[in-house]
Protein backbone atom coordinates (compact mmCIF):
# COMPACT_ATOMS: atom_id res chain seq x y z
CA UNK A 1 0.00 0.00 0.00
CA UNK A 2 3.04 2.24 0.78
CA UNK A 3 4.75 1.68 -2.32
CA UNK A 4 1.67 2.16 -4.57
CA UNK A 5 1.19 5.27 -2.81
CA UNK A 6 4.49 6.89 -3.38
CA UNK A 7 4.37 5.27 -6.78
CA UNK A 8 1.20 7.41 -7.69
CA UNK A 9 2.63 10.41 -6.26
CA UNK A 10 5.57 10.32 -8.17
CA UNK A 11 4.07 9.28 -11.51
CA UNK A 12 1.30 12.37 -10.87
CA UNK A 13 3.77 14.67 -9.48
CA UNK A 14 5.73 13.64 -12.79
CA UNK A 15 3.04 14.32 -15.19
CA UNK A 16 2.56 17.37 -13.77
CA UNK A 17 5.97 18.89 -14.28
CA UNK A 18 6.14 17.15 -17.92
CA UNK A 19 2.65 19.02 -18.37
CA UNK A 20 3.83 22.35 -16.84
CA UNK A 21 7.46 22.53 -19.41
CA UNK A 22 4.94 21.67 -22.57
CA UNK A 23 2.61 24.64 -21.60
CA UNK A 24 5.71 26.88 -21.11
CA UNK A 25 6.69 26.55 -24.42
CA UNK A 26 4.12 28.10 -26.20
CA UNK A 27 4.69 31.56 -25.03
CA UNK A 28 7.45 32.35 -22.78
CA UNK A 29 5.43 35.93 -22.13
CA UNK A 30 2.28 34.86 -20.94
CA UNK A 31 3.72 31.88 -18.50
CA UNK A 32 1.38 33.27 -15.66
CA UNK A 33 -1.65 33.31 -17.48
CA UNK A 34 -0.94 30.02 -19.22
CA UNK A 35 -0.39 28.69 -15.64
CA UNK A 36 -3.58 29.85 -14.38
CA UNK A 37 -5.23 28.20 -17.37
CA UNK A 38 -3.76 24.77 -16.55
CA UNK A 39 -4.22 24.23 -13.11
CA UNK A 40 -8.10 25.35 -13.16
CA UNK A 41 -8.31 23.01 -16.06
CA UNK A 42 -6.66 20.70 -13.94
CA UNK A 43 -8.70 21.39 -10.95
CA UNK A 44 -11.86 20.88 -12.97
CA UNK A 45 -10.82 18.05 -14.31
CA UNK A 46 -9.79 16.50 -10.39
CA UNK A 47 -13.79 17.75 -9.28
CA UNK A 48 -15.72 15.93 -12.63
CA UNK A 49 -13.33 13.10 -11.50
CA UNK A 50 -14.83 13.07 -7.94
CA UNK A 51 -17.98 13.50 -9.35
CA UNK A 52 -18.19 10.70 -11.30
CA UNK A 53 -15.97 8.38 -9.20
CA UNK A 54 -18.30 9.11 -5.60
CA UNK A 55 -21.61 8.09 -8.25
CA UNK A 56 -20.07 4.90 -9.63
CA UNK A 57 -19.55 4.21 -5.81
CA UNK A 58 -23.48 4.94 -4.81
CA UNK A 59 -24.19 3.03 -7.52
CA UNK A 60 -21.82 -0.17 -7.79
CA UNK A 61 -19.09 0.55 -5.13
CA UNK A 62 -15.64 -0.61 -6.15
CA UNK A 63 -17.27 -1.86 -9.31
CA UNK A 64 -19.10 1.38 -10.70
CA UNK A 65 -15.63 3.35 -9.50
CA UNK A 66 -13.22 1.33 -11.91
CA UNK A 67 -16.27 1.73 -14.47
CA UNK A 68 -16.24 5.00 -14.00
CA UNK A 69 -12.57 5.84 -14.34
CA UNK A 70 -12.83 3.71 -17.65
CA UNK A 71 -14.98 5.45 -18.73
CA UNK A 72 -13.41 8.61 -18.53
CA UNK A 73 -10.04 7.26 -19.93
CA UNK A 74 -12.77 6.34 -22.99
CA UNK A 75 -14.07 9.61 -23.36
CA UNK A 76 -10.50 11.18 -23.50
CA UNK A 77 -9.09 8.84 -26.11
CA UNK A 78 -11.93 9.44 -27.95
CA UNK A 79 -11.49 13.35 -27.39
CA UNK A 80 -7.63 12.81 -28.45
CA UNK A 81 -8.27 10.85 -31.01
CA UNK A 82 -10.89 13.30 -33.10
CA UNK A 83 -9.30 14.67 -35.77
CA UNK A 84 -8.83 18.48 -35.71
CA UNK A 85 -8.85 21.31 -38.13
CA UNK A 86 -5.51 22.62 -38.84
CA UNK A 87 -5.77 26.97 -39.04
CA UNK A 88 -2.78 28.20 -41.68
CA UNK A 89 0.35 29.20 -40.11
CA UNK A 90 2.09 31.92 -42.00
Amino acid sequence: MILGSVLLNLSSQGALIANQVKIYSLDPNARSRLNTVFMVATFLGASLGSVVGTYGWNLMQWTGVCMAGLGLIGVAAIWFWLPRTQQNQN
